[in-house]
């Protein structure tokens, strides 16, 4: 069963997201999030990104009250740092729905903008009890802002460029 319903098209103009700074660090933990960070950044790369992210970091303010950009920083929501890329329901240490849990999802600009459409009628039955966000220009924008927040290549191929981790 999949809980995918129409996209309609982004509005806006393409911006290009640049990576963060990779930062160097030995220990397990760091390189399994290395790792996480480098998947996500692979998947994100051929996503076209539209919208204002000053004007997605102004929407994004009613979000803030349960989602942090931050890294592992879990609110009432999971943080929403490396979204884009990253499977629904895979944020370490948060208690997901069931349905969230389960779901067969990847955070891509389309299925976050369906989503944020409205949370309840594209994933019954999960938790975010936000109603949504009914402009579509809000939606493509507060998706630009999370793109900001999010490992995305600068141009497919751009990672064969970096050094292999081991």
């Amino acid at each position: 069963m999949t809980f995918m319903k129409p996209v309609l098209a982004l509005v806006g103009l393409a911006m290009t997201v640049t990576p963060a700074a990779a930062q160097t660090q030995a220990t397990p933990e760091a390189e399994a999030t290395a790792a996480e960070e480098e998947t996500a950044a692979t998947a994100a790369a051929d996503y076209e990104i539209t919208g204002d992210p000053a004007q997605g970091e102004r929407v994004f303010t009613r979000c803030r009250a349960c989602h942090s950009v931050e890294p592992d920083q879990n609110l009432v929501g999971p943080t929403l740092n490396n979204v884009l890329g990253r499977e629904a329901g895979a944020v370490e240490g948060f208690n997901y729905s069931p349905v969230m849990a389960e779901a067969d999802l990847v955070w891509s600009p389309e299925n976050l903008h369906a989503y944020l459409e409205a949370p309840n009628e594209f994933l019954p039955g999960n938790r975010m009890i936000f109603p949504g966000l009914p402009s579509e220009e809000d939606r493509a924008n507060v998706i630009a802002f999370l793109a900001q927040h999010s490992q995305v290549a600068e141009e497919p191929g751009a990672a064969e460029d970096s050094p292999a981790s081991d």
